[in-house]
């Protein structure tokens, strides 16, 4: 009975030794991406400060357009 419970006890651990690299294995994708996830954040935060100061002067130029154009008429 002992050299079972040695074998049982040696495939549990061996189990739980491979179910431990699996979970570190996947913690470690899901850290990265994570980190993937904050630099697109980052991204595109900064890409909607860009795009609201680049709408900003379109409508003025378009503002300036439309005086000219009154202005001619």
């Amino acid at each position: 009975m002992d050299k079972l419970e040695a074998t049982l006890e040696a495939l549990q651990f061996k189990f739980l030794s491979e179910k431990k690299e699996h979970l570190a294995k996947r913690l470690e994708e899901i850290e990265e991406h994570y980190e993937q996830l904050l630099l697109f954040i980052e991204r595109a935060r900064s890409d909607k400060e860009v795009m609201m100061k680049l709408r900003e002067m379109i409508s003025r130029e378009n503002k300036e357009l439309r005086k000219e154009l009154e202005e001619k008429a």
